[in-house]
């Protein structure tokens, strides 16, 4: 069997017919105290201290889930949500953090010797599809797990869904990583030249290409060339699933490359500085500190009746379930509780996340988020899917200069072609695997 077809395969697996139909939701709902099994009068196990081990994909062998508080919102949410757990289940979570390629090698590693080890794992998609085309990830889907759901919304089935396949789901976006928020792409635009209309267009569905480029175009006529530059990176491909499991491309890319197309046309010129910062820039949530002064919006729509999408690079970190464990039921339970818990703190999240998003009364001394920020943080976070094309290393990720100046629409197209035939063999690559 192809292995690049059984990677794509998986990973080409999206099943966003009803979200792609939908606009999305600006508030996150709340969540009430997680409850073991969703009902009032269902005692939690008492797994008599047992060690939950988690790897964890971390470039700097950073820690995810503190072992105690240090006054950082996000850090406490996730030390408060580990500390609830443990008590909740009995269980020691410890958490083992390595590099991606040292952790894909650890976990490959530990399930070939039948290392129990590991009970879960987050790891960058890249490296989860690469484990899944290789059968040595566990489907945790619908009728498959006693106690986790994906379709629950701490499991962020908007974003689930594009990496399940009917009943099957072998890795999932939980809020217990902190890039499942960082990483979403975004627009800043600075709010002492538009004000708040944008947040009205974005509010009202009609934040689109077209509003934008006419934004950009009313406000950088400067006839001595020192007008801002406007940064744009990325594009995205997805997946529709039609009638009977076939599968069909639907390319948002061409919004993207329509940016770019304009916008070289209206400046004719390479941002020659990183620093630079224009009316617009694209960039990610994770960034917010880099943006004081600015508004956040989600990426345009291509067109007002489309949903906005919000498109997540493949080094975001996906969870996954150990094959290896000698108790599912076990790493089962602490994940969806990790997952509740990590959920339910969010808004939280969002606040301090967008902290340095803010206005200064005259006087200096207050400051707060803005209500208008933390809406769009919404729209995003309910809009994530996962950029195909950028987790298999294809023709994803071409920041502006390459989109212009290095062929972009050629490799766009043999790229194309390649997935095209991977789709074909999709159904047999599928059932083969499993």
């Amino acid at each position: 069997m192809d292995t690049f077809a059984a990677i794509l395969a998986m990973l080409l697996a999206a099943q966003q017919a009803a979200a792609l139909a939908a606009e999305a939701k600006t508030e996150i709902e709340p969540l009430e105290p997680y409850r073991y099994s969703y009902t009032s009068d269902a005692v939690p196990p008492d797994f008599s201290g047992r060690e939950i081990g988690i790897l964890v994909s971390s470039p700097d062998n950073s820690s995810v889930l503190p072992d105690e508080r240090s006054g950082d919102m996000r850090s406490d949410n996730l030390y408060d949500s580990r500390i609830r757990t443990e008590v909740l289940f009995n269980v020691r979570i410890t958490e083992t953090d390595m590099p991606g390629n040292k952790a894909y090698n650890r976990i490959r590693s530990a399930i070939l010797a039948a290392d129990p080890v590991y009970d879960m794992m987050f790891l960058e998609a890249g490296y989860m599809t690469q484990l899944l085309a290789q059968g040595m990830l566990y489907d945790f889907g619908v009728n498959k797990s006693t106690t986790i759901d994906p379709e629950k919304p701490w499991w962020n089935p908007s974003a689930t869904e594009d990496i399940a396949y009917k009943d099957r789901t072998y890795y999932a976006l939980p809020d217990i990583m902190p890039d499942s928020l960082d990483n979403m792409p975004c627009v800043y635009f600075d709010r002492e030249t538009f004000g708040d209309s944008l947040y009205e267009l974005a509010e009202s569905g009609k934040w689109t290409l077209d509003e934008m480029l006419k934004a950009l175009a009313d406000k950088t006529i400067d006839l001595d060339g020192a007008a801002p530059l406007f940064h744009a990176a990325g594009e995205s491909l997805l997946v529709k699933v039609k009638e009977e499991d076939t599968l069909t491309l639907a390319p948002l890319s061409e919004r993207m490359m329509s940016v770019a197309d304009k916008i070289s046309v209206l400046f004719g010129q390479k941002n020659e500085s990183e620093d630079t910062k224009g009316v617009f820039s694209v960039s990610t949530v994770g960034k917010a500190s880099e943006y004081e002064g600015y508004g956040i919006l989600p990426l345009p729509k291509f067109d007002k009746k489309d949903e906005y999408v919000t498109p997540m690079p493949n080094d975001t970190r996906l969870f996954s379930i150990s094959m290896t464990t000698t108790d599912m039921t076990a790493a089962e339970t602490v994940a969806d509780a990790l997952a509740y818990n990590c959920r339910a703190k969010l808004e939280d999240n969002f606040y301090d996340i967008l902290t340095p998003i803010r206005d200064v009364s005259e006087d200096g001394t207050y400051e707060y988020v803005r209500d208008e920020d933390l809406g769009m943080l919404a729209a995003m976070y309910n809009s994530r899917k996962f950029d195909i094309l950028d987790t298999l290393g294809l023709a994803g990720g071409l920041d502006y200069d390459d989109a212009i100046l290095n062929g972009f629409a050629a490799r766009f197209e043999m790229n194309r072609i390649k997935i095209a035939k991977a789709i074909d063999n999709f159904i047999y690559s599928l059932e083969e695997i499993n």
